[in-house]
């Protein structure tokens, strides 16, 4: 038996019932009102505005205007009425601008319509690099209210600072100049406080190792030493280096975009995985690359972030003074230092504000939301994409204001942060809408990288205790096939060696998931209750610590509101400081997850990915029976709720410091996981679900306004 109840509730035998995540519908409401499977194939068709390509049997079906006509190209109506066309929002793209200047499209070739279950992906493509972009469409609304307000006062959405200081030729170690007091104040706003300089005296940085072991009994009288700038790798001499030094305020990915912008202006490489370096790999690196030599190098601490470059050929003396360093690979960029001062301003110094007005609607929740009747159309945060769909992590925001005509501008941008980011792999951007406030399962906790263990009981305390996470992990984009981590901590460590000059850099992350599902349908006793996927463990000991062959979870009851994104971190009832079972509702006890495991679980885990290895069929059946707390629950309420999250450390509140603190050896993965396939996988076999089994064989009763009856 197979017979669909609403959206996401599907009868499998008599008395047995599964329902699906809201965020990943299997079925769409038919205008008799009966449901059928989702298919988001398209078909050629004509409509009153002409030739059109429509996809109509989803829960919210999309037509295209066929040919190039920008106006109201695209059309998008919910599944109970779209037959009748009495809801319905239709978007125009009005102007594609990169880098200030507006480009030419075709509607037929550059705005692409791609869908998941409860998604649908307005991509418009890009034919070039850039920096900056603004997209707008015109939205014209029929039969269907915007929720959101408008704003009070006049508010900044994007703000951005910039200033750089040239200090001139600097005897570096006897001067009063130090990275404690060239930078004043802090910054409320997205901020680069910068200084260039250029070294003019035998200036020698030590790092990691004792003055014997880096130059053995050579006479070191006429240089000046200094062992407090950067502890890890191998000395460093600067005579004529170019220095750029600044300190970043409110910007999370200052290091990759600091380094990213300053090898752009001089056509450098920065570490590539995998990349060959003069003949060897390396993971992860510190340095600047031309033509396979060092010209410069750079690393970041603090919110500070230090580049040198060289200008002139290393002396025979200096090269012989020292050890441990061949300088085979050393090389230089004749650059002076009014030029660097000017290439760095030319990049950097940018007026990024965007202020909107009173007539502007303000987000709920960073979303524009368009009621349906029970449901809304949410209108999310712009997505990036580069052209084989994949997502990239880059910040955007949006507006939407009034055109006072009965229609509605919505602008996509970048962020701060992406307009300062490597561009250079873009070919989409998208303005997402789903049938929900919330897209994500999965979110981190990141620790931030650097030279020290990142995982001690005291970081574990923290996590505990937080009530956001990092960022929700990616999960596929526009491409849903894969696995993503579920819940679990891992930690390794990235080294690098270049001649032999070797830096290290650790990392530690924690993944806890969330899972929402509509039971207003519900209304009858509920005998058994269990929760099933496709799942795996990954339980790696790279570094000899023993770690257990599988992973236990467990299933709280979840609150999360209208919380979305990063916002939903320990968002379980009765989450409190130092929380611990007395607090918190089990909705299982502890399940052991121990089917199936490979090592492709954790691939490009350590680049902060989500998706595993393997195919979909590696996974295994996995399940958790649910307790008759949540059996009541599921019966009482019209939204049932769910956190998963590791029983062993994080439930029982047991800090196990035996693994992902101590990995030492290069690009090796130490973690304890669960991973599982994800909500809205393309075929439906492959999605996690509840299932249900109600009392003597009980019918489903309905109430009046569910989510399947009334969308």
């Amino acid at each position: 038996m197979w017979n669909p109840i609403n959206r996401t509730q599907v009868q499998v035998s008599d008395n047995k019932f599964r329902i699906y995540d809201k965020r990943a519908p299997l079925f769409y409401k038919k205008p008799d009102g009966t449901y059928d499977d989702i298919d988001h194939t398209f078909n050629d068709t004509t409509s009153t505005i002409g030739d059109i390509s429509l996809m109509n049997k989803g829960i919210l079906s999309v037509g295209k205007r066929k040919g190039n006509n920008p106006h109201k190209v695209v059309g998008i109506r919910p599944d109970n009425n779209q037959h009748l066309g009495t809801q319905q929002l239709e978007f125009s793209l009005i102007n594609v601008e990169l880098d200030g200047e507006s480009q030419e499209f075709n509607v037929e070739d550059d705005l692409e319509i791609r869908l998941r279950a409860s998604r649908i992906f307005q991509l418009v493509k890009t034919n070039k690099g850039f920096n900056n972009f603004k997209i707008e469409f015109d939205i014209y609304s029929k039969g269907m209210e915007i929720q959101n307000d408008k704003y009070s006062e006049e508010t900044t959405i994007r703000d951005y600072g910039f200033n750089l200081t040239n200090l001139g030729d600097i005897e570096a170690g006897v001067t009063d100049i130090t990275l404690n007091n060239i930078f004043s104040e802090d910054k409320d706003i997205p901020y680069i406080d910068a200084k260039v300089f250029k070294i003019t005296n035998d200036y020698i940085t030590t790092g990691q190792y004792s003055d014997a072991e880096e130059f053995g009994d050579s006479d070191l009288s006429q240089y000046i030493l200094d062992n407090s700038l950067y502890q890890n790798g191998s000395g460093m001499y600067y005579k004529d280096c170019l220095i750029f030094v600044a300190k970043v305020h409110n910007i999370e990915n200052y290091l990759d975009i600091m380094a990213y912008n300053l090898a752009d202006i001089y056509g450098c490489s920065l570490y590539k995985d995998g990349e060959d370096y003069s003949g060897q790999e390396y993971m992860d690196g510190f340095y600047f690359i031309k033509d396979k030599k060092k010209v410069g190098g750079y690393f970041a601490d603090d919110n500070v972030f230090f580049a040198f470059i060289n200008t002139k050929d290393i002396s025979d003396d200096i090269k012989t003074l020292f050890e441990r360093k061949t300088f085979k690979d050393t090389s230089y960029m004749d650059i002076s230092l009014d030029d660097f001062h000017t290439a760095i301003n030319n990049r950097f110094n940018k007026d990024l504000r965007i202020t909107v007005g009173t007539n502007y609607y303000e987000p709920i929740n960073n979303r524009f939301k368009f009621k349906i009747s029970n449901e809304s159309i949410y209108i999310n945060k712009p997505v990036i994409f580069d052209k084989d769909y994949e997502e990239i992590k880059l910040k955007t925001t949006h507006t939407l204001t009034d055109n006072e005509d009965g229609s509605f501008r919505y602008t996509k941008y970048f962020d701060t942060e992406g307009c300062l980011s490597d561009n250079s792999n873009i070919k989409y951007i998208d303005a997402t809408l789903s049938t929900n406030h919330t897209d994500d399962s999965a979110i981190k906790f990141d620790y931030s990288t650097g030279s020290t263990v990142k995982k001690t009981s005291s970081s574990f305390t923290g996590i505990r205790n937080a009530t956001s996470a990092t960022a929700a992990i990616d999960d596929g984009g526009s491409n849903h096939e894969r696995g993503i981590v579920t819940c679990g901590d891992a930690g390794w460590v990235s080294t690098v060696t270049i001649g032999k000059s070797t830096t290290t850099t650790r990392h530690y992350k924690y993944i806890q998931s969330h899972f929402k599902f509509d039971s207003s349908g519900i209304s009858t006793t509920v005998s058994d209750l269990e929760f099933k996927c496709k799942g795996a463990y990954a339980s790696s000991d790279q570094s000899s610590q023993s770690i257990p062959e599988d992973i236990s979870i467990i299933l709280l009851k979840a609150s999360s509101g209208s919380n979305t994104g990063a916002a939903l971190w320990n968002d379980f009832d009765g989450f409190t400081s130092d929380w611990d079972a007395d607090d918190v509702t089990e909705y299982s006890s502890e399940t052991v997850i121990d089917g199936t495991e490979s090592a492709g679980y954790f691939l490009d885990f350590s680049i902060g990915t989500a998706q595993g290895g393997d195919s979909p069929l590696n996974y295994a059946d996995e399940s958790a029976t649910l307790n008759s707390t949540a059996k009541t629950d599921i019966e009482d309420n019209d939204t049932f709720e769910f956190s998963i999250i590791d029983y062993d450390q994080y439930y029982l509140n047991s800090y196990d410091g035996s693994y992902a603190s101590t990995v030492t050896t290069n690009s090796a993965i130490d973690q304890r996981t669960f991973w599982m396939l994800q909500i809205d996988n393309s075929t439906s076999s492959y999605r996690p679900y509840l299932e249900y089994t109600v009392a003597g064989g009980d019918a489903v009763s309905y109430n009046a306004n569910f989510f399947g009856a009334n969308f």
